[in-house]
């Protein structure tokens, strides 16, 4: 490669790690980006380019580049239409949910690089944010090399993070593409130049995720109240479900929303898990002994309990599956006639009940249906 010839990349993913990177890359000299790849699900309509979902179509339509959505990465036009470019130094990949096949990684004249938002080799796949909130006390990104393993390459760099009891997903998202961006231009100088790192992953340490929530997104409430905070936190992300309970006497799925917080004692009268132990309004006195802060913020003059397979849980505001409106927690009771002593099925009452094919083919999906006061005669939330 002469002095004077630029780096030919393709990039492929989405949302705002590949916005950033692709404009990194459009500001140096000695690159020319020669295709970006972009989700399939990517319509352009996103104009917020600072915004988790920011449109990786519009980023680069902007800048006059080529761009191609394929369904698949196998398909024959998608690879026909590649094979037509020249060939690229260098393959680019965030946040891209697709695996590059062998056509594809054997193009590159320097190799593939992926940016994955986890300390490899724990949480390879799908959703590593949302595990290492459910599961862990740090996490990171990792920059490394696309092998035909998912995520299983050699290591080029890593940068770690805590996770906080205040950490979301979503926050944790964020946190982590401002981490991911700083790596990548770090080392990019050393990856095209052949010197950048190659280190081994540790494959007794690795674990991996496919497609899908965690416990199918359905609260176990014979978990312990820290868990399920863990859990409530790790869907706590837009466009996500958060975690299904159901109410069983009324057929309702519903979610529990962010934030919660641990009331480490367990209700006096020894209920079983899933049990609603309390509500309260700003008229009330809780009949459990609140803790006097949730995640940092001050206990609202409203909320519920729920007991756990070790402690409580107290929120605010829940929703029923569904729906965008998100409601106090006070109106499970009052609104609902849901009372205090009411249980709630978890998990594994759920499986017993065989209602699970009935949970996830019908309300799993992320909200679509606006109409779910008629689909389930409820009274007006007004």
């Amino acid at each position: 490669m002469s002095a004077n010839s630029k780096i030919k990349i393709f990039l492929m993913g989405g949302n705002l790690i590949a916005c950033k990177i692709l404009r990194h890359l459009f500001r140096m000299r000695n690159v020319s980006v020669t295709l970006v790849v972009a989700s399939y699900e990517d319509n352009g309509a996103e104009t917020n380019q600072n915004i988790w979902n920011a449109s990786l179509v519009r980023t680069a339509l902007s800048k006059g580049l080529k761009v191609i959505q394929p369904f698949s990465l196998n398909s024959p036009e998608f690879l026909q239409e590649v094979f037509k470019l020249e060939r690229p130094d260098l393959i680019i990949t965030a946040d891209y949910n697709h695996f590059l096949n062998k056509e594809l990684l054997a193009l590159p004249k320097i190799g593939a690089i992926n940016v994955h938002f986890s300390k490899l080799p724990r949480h390879r796949g799908y959703l590593p944010y949302v595990w290492s909130v459910l599961e862990d006390n740090e996490t990171g990104v990792t920059l490394h090399w696309i092998n035909d393993k998912i995520n299983g390459g050699d290591i080029i760099a890593q940068q770690t993070t805590p996770v906080g009891d205040l950490d979301t997903a979503y926050s944790l998202y964020l946190r982590l593409t401002k981490m991911a961006i700083k790596l990548f231009a770090k080392y990019f100088s050393q990856i095209i130049s052949g010197k950048a790192p190659r280190i081994p992953q540790d494959e007794k340490n690795a674990s991996y995720h496919p497609m899908g929530y965690p416990y199918q997104g359905l609260i176990d409430w014979r978990l312990p109240a820290e868990k399920i905070r863990r859990f409530v936190q790790a869907l706590t992300f837009p466009g996500m479900v958060s975690p299904i309970t159901y109410l069983s006497y009324m057929k309702i799925p519903i979610e529990i929303l962010a934030p919660v917080a641990v009331i480490p004692k367990n209700s006096s009268d020894h209920p079983e898990p899933g049990m609603l132990t309390d509500v309260w309004t700003m008229f009330d006195e809780p009949v459990t002994p609140v803790i006097n802060e949730m995640n940092g913020n001050a206990v609202k003059e409203f909320g519920a309990t729920i007991q756990t397979g070790n402690g409580q849980i107290l929120f605010n505001y829940f929703r029923i599956q569904g729906s965008t409106y998100r409601m106090k927690a006070h109106k499970l009771n009052n609104l609902f006639d849901v009372p205090i002593g009411a249980q709630l099925s978890g998990f594994k009452e759920l499986k017993s009940q065989k209602n699970m094919n009935l949970i996830i083919s019908d309300y799993f999906p992320v909200h679509q249906n606006n109409n779910f006061s008629q689909q389930y005669d409820l009274p007006s939330t007004n």
